[in-house]
């Protein structure tokens, strides 16, 4: 089963007409995030109907799934912002905890705006308080290590490689994404491995 295609089950298995809204926007994110746009639209509408004023809804997973969305149609840097920009007051306290501006920059990275993610990534390294062990943080390291590199800022790049293996030391060896990152650690800088 690809990472999809679980991502997809336990988002929908965490689904119930006893969610929280954190479960509901949780899911709605999950989905968004794998494209499954009919399902995170439904949601998002229960989340309407169950949690019409929330903190939750309003400023940290919709905006959060719109952003996610709203790259998945090809949109450019300025509508991703425009559509993430409800979360700002709210994505370095206690409800965001990180994952608005974690979510940013991965889009803005895909979106081809390394400047742009490697401001966001930063700013979630300068913000790591909010939430000190966050998987989002080691994961900026890497995020900031492949907008590096695709600004050709290869010593920037390896020290950030660098850093997400020291953070990700004790990780199981066959995790996904620290095997892909050791492989694009060792074609970029072979003296890091």
């Amino acid at each position: 089963m690809c990472s999809s295609d679980l991502a997809r089950r336990l988002a929908r298995s965490s689904i119930s007409d006893d969610a929280s809204e954190e479960g509901y926007g949780q899911a709605m994110v999950a989905l968004a995030m794998v494209g499954d746009t009919q399902e995170a639209a439904e949601l998002q509408r229960k989340m309407d109907r169950s949690y019409p004023v929330s903190t939750y809804n309003l400023g940290v997973y919709r905006p959060t799934a719109a952003g996610l969305l709203a790259r998945r149609r090809g949109a450019t840097p300025d509508q991703i912002l425009e559509a993430m920009a409800p979360a700002v007051p709210y994505e370095l306290g206690l409800y965001a905890v990180l994952l608005p501006v974690y979510i940013r920059a991965t889009v803005l990275a895909d979106a081809g705006d390394q400047q742009g993610a490697e401001r966001e990534f930063q700013r979630l390294l300068d913000n790591r308080g909010v939430d000190p062990t966050s998987p989002m943080l080691p994961l900026s390291h890497l995020g900031l290590a492949r907008a590096h590199k695709s600004a050709h800022q290869m010593n920037e790049s390896c020290t950030e490689y660098q850093e997400f293996f020291r953070e990700w030391r004790n990780a199981d060896a066959d995790v996904p994404v620290l095997r892909n990152a050791r492989r694009e650690a060792a074609h970029s800088c072979p003296a890091s491995q």
